[in-house]
């Protein structure tokens, strides 16, 4: 599993930075996710995204050519260090949990949501033009998955649809952002999510169970 080219290069500045602040029924949660973009050894652009909640670390990076992910790598770390490398070239994921024998697993072909908040706008764009209705694959986290198969390909299908122009604010700045519902696995009907200009994910809310209800924003962007 070739890690290398996910790191920054020694000379590369950080070109933008910032984080998503969670909040469950409007109180600030302890889940810290951080974003960067940066250039990599080899010139190409490389989205790295860590999220931290209890003893859970979850982090991804992904290699972007154009508007496509070519590589991401995801990292679960909690009492299992577990890697998932998925080659989107080569349609293979190599696996492996707490340093035993890498495994390497087919990857269907579809496009690849690498779990983050900073991926979100990406995706429901490639839904949208898939049609509004796609297949994507998605390193499974699902709260029932045993250890040994978490990060592993999932396959789900999602849909989306705009629903309308919206300024919206955030910590006192306002933005223009587009409203769009994407549904599928734990995000239904109700679920909301709001991207700016350039297609980055602003803000989303979504009800998990009746009485608990998120909403996630993008804070302290750093150009």
């Amino acid at each position: 599993m070739n890690i290398a080219v996910f790191a920054k290069a020694e000379s590369a500045a950080i070109l933008s930075a910032g984080r998503y602040d969670y909040y469950l029924n409007e109180v600030l949660q302890p889940v810290s996710e951080t974003w960067q973009f940066y250039t990599n050894s080899r010139g190409e652009l490389v989205i790295d995204s860590c999220r931290q909640a209890g003893e859970l670390t979850l982090r991804s990076r992904a290699i972007c050519v154009g508007d496509d992910l070519t590589q991401v790598l995801v990292e679960w770390h909690d009492e299992h260090s577990i890697q998932a490398l998925y080659d989107l070239s080569a349609q293979q994921c190599y696996w492996q949990i707490n340093a035993d024998a890498e495994q390497v697993l087919a990857l269907p072909a579809a496009p690849v949501y690498p779990l983050m908040r900073v991926f979100t706008g990406g995706i429901i764009k490639r839904v949208a033009q898939l049609g509004g209705n796609a297949p994507i694959i998605v390193p499974d986290i699902r709260p029932d998955t045993l250890a040994n198969q978490k990060l592993r390909p999932y396959r789900g299908t999602r849909r989306c649809a705009f629903i309308a122009d919206e300024e919206i604010h955030i910590q006192g700045a306002r933005y223009r952002s587009a409203c769009w519902s994407f549904i599928g696995d734990q995000y239904g009907e109700d679920s909301r999510f709001w991207l700016d200009t350039q297609s980055n994910l602003l803000r989303y809310t979504w009800l998990q169970a009746p009485g608990q209800a998120w909403r996630v924003e993008r804070v302290a962007v750093k150009p």
